[in-house]
Formats: structure tokens, sequence, C-alpha cells
């Protein structure tokens, strides 16, 4: 199965159990017969139906009370948001699936900012007199002295053995690093 199909039937199992917790057989009885009836009668039952559901709700919360979990600790944020985005896209209009894609998008590019800048973080930690230059310019060009360890960072080349879109990333987090020290 597809992951598309998975998340579809998903995001079906939990509007179905939804409505198997806040509805008893009573009420699915009167959904059945609603079809049978004529269209003036089904517009008053439909009403009075969701009556009951609403009445049965309460009813449920008043001898039940827990609420409506899926029964686990709820999972970090980033994944907790990509995963809702994922299971309501079946039930978005168009306009509203350009949009949730362009919410798992920021997210996504949020958390690999927040792993690069770890990254950095660590980079920094090993090389705390800045990163050595691996010979892509000789110690006249820099003005370092090899002997003394302060090399400098040369982004070029990470960046360049980084590549795809992450070297873009990886620049501007070598820029912001540059303004700070």
């Amino acid at each position: 199965m597809d992951q598309n199909n998975q998340d579809k039937t998903s995001a079906v199992d939990k509007v179905l159990a939804f409505d198997t917790i806040f509805t008893n057989n009573h009420i699915k009885m009167l959904k059945v017969l609603l079809s049978y009836f004529d269209p003036a009668i089904q517009k008053t039952l439909a009403i009075y139906i969701k009556f009951l559901e609403l009445q049965y709700t309460f009813a449920y919360f008043q001898n039940h009370a827990r609420v409506f979990s899926s029964g686990h600790s709820p999972p970090d944020t980033s994944s907790d948001l990509n995963n809702l985005c994922r299971e309501i896209l079946p039930y978005c209009a168009p306009d509203e699936r350009k949009k949730i894609e362009q919410i798992r998008q920021m997210q996504q590019t949020m958390e690999n900012f927040r792993q690069m800048q770890q990254v950095m973080e660590t980079m920094k930690e090993l090389f705390p007199d800045g990163f050595p230059s691996f010979g892509s310019q000789t110690d006249e060009e820099t003005g370092s002295d090899a002997s003394s360890g302060n090399a400098p960072f040369n982004a070029e080349l990470l960046s360049s053995l980084i590549g795809g879109e992450n070297s873009q990333m990886f620049d501007m987090l070598a820029a912001m690093m540059n303004g700070s020290t």
C-alpha cells in the first residue's frame, strides 16, 4: 500500500473511531432508514439524528472521564504536525491542499535548519579555534599560521561537499556563524 493510501486509511480509521464512540445502534439504524423517506421528511430526520448524536455525546462525557484519545503519549510536535497535515489532506479542497503542503514544506525547512544548527554547534565544539581549511588556500593567502592551529573555516569546501539544497542551508548557517564570531 503506498503512503497516500495508508494516510487516507489512517484518517478514515480515526473518523470511524470518532463516529463509533459518539453514536449508538439506534442512531445508526435511523441513518440507514433516512434514505427510505421522502426528501421533505429526510431534512427533519437528519436534524433529529444530529440532535441525538449531540445528546449521546454529552451523555458519553458524563459517564466517561477520559477524553477521546489514541491511547498513547503525544509524539514530538514536528512529526505530529507532519502526520496531522498528511491525515487531513484527503478532506481538503485543492486550495487548502496547497496551503497544507506549504505548511509541511515550511516545517521540513525548519527541521532541516534545526539539524544544521546542531551540526554547526557540534563542529564549533570540535574545532573551537576555527575549522581547518583542508589546503584550499595557502597560508600566505589566508594569513593564518598553520602551526598555531588557527586555520580558517573553509565554508566553500564544506558547502560543496554537502551539495544540493542542504548546501544553501549550510551557506546561510555559515554566514550566521561568521557574523557571530
